[in-house]
């Protein structure tokens, strides 16, 4: 795959994935910062692909996800993100389009370095037991939130703010592409709705509604999982993931028209 599509796909930090292209040489123009990290963000960037690629199962001739192959490399992507340690290291290397959301991490004091067990969250999420009341749709917004690291109170009062309801066609999408077998545009589709859900129109609406401790916990979320520095294409292999491995149980649930 090209670097250019590689960037389109992943959302990497340009500047850093510039330098990496031509070998990781030094520009008088770059910061240290972004220099010193521009290798990284290259290897990682390669393992995310290939962990996608075995999700969607492209390096599976049989046709199906390689699950622990891409459990393995998710983890190893987001430990070496993790070496990103400060406010100001995140700054300089996040993406133009995630400026913005830099910008309200540190100024509600939410940096928190990328955590490798926001993987296990999302895993756990999708394991959850639920109820046999509940829709397909109301299971994926609830793995979505859960696998932010939300508490079920804290779920109840988001759900009545994101804008899940407006996407019951998505949601539709989403089980039919699972139900078929087709991996790569279930990932297409589960992407399209956590930057739905997580628009940096919504986030904005978000803080400004909810109570302040709950306001910071959505940005060390979204720092913790390396939005400003990835975009969503990290949080969105984790929880394709969970979904992935327990994809015939959630796709028992009914399919409603809303949540």
């Amino acid at each position: 795959m090209q670097i250019a599509r590689r960037n389109l796909m992943l959302g990497v930090s340009g500047t850093a994935l510039a330098v990496a292209a031509s070998g990781g040489a030094a520009d008088a123009q770059l910061s240290e910062i972004r220099q010193r990290f521009a290798g990284l963000f290259y290897d990682l960037l390669n393992q995310l692909e290939d962990a996608i690629d075995r999700l969607t199962s492209l390096l599976n001739p049989d046709g199906v996800p390689d699950e622990d192959g891409a459990a393995n490399e998710i983890r190893d992507v987001i430990k070496g993100l993790s070496e990103v340690q400060n406010a100001d290291d995140m700054q300089e290397l996040t993406r133009t389009e995630y400026t913005d959301l830099a910008e309200q991490i540190v100024a509600r004091d939410a940096f928190t370095p990328p955590d490798p067990e926001a993987l296990d969250t999302a895993l756990a999420a999708g394991e959850a037991d639920r109820s046999a009341d509940d829709s397909w749709q109301e299971a994926i917004a609830d793995i979505l939130l859960e696998s932010m690291g939300f508490e079920a109170d804290e779920i109840d009062q988001l759900r009545n703010i994101l804008p899940f309801a407006d996407l019951g066609s998505e949601f539709r999408q989403l089980h039919r592409a699972l139900a078929e077998g087709d991996w790569a545009r279930a990932k297409r589709i589960l992407e399209r709705i956590v930057r739905k859900v997580f628009s940096r129109s919504v986030i904005a609406s978000v803080v400004e509604t909810v109570d302040g401790p709950l306001a910071q916990k959505l940005m060390r979320a979204l720092a913790a999982r390396a939005v400003p520095l990835l975009g969503w294409a990290w949080f969105v292999a984790a929880v394709c993931l969970a979904i992935f491995r327990n994809r015939e149980r959630l796709l028992e649930l009914s399919v409603g028209n809303d949540i």
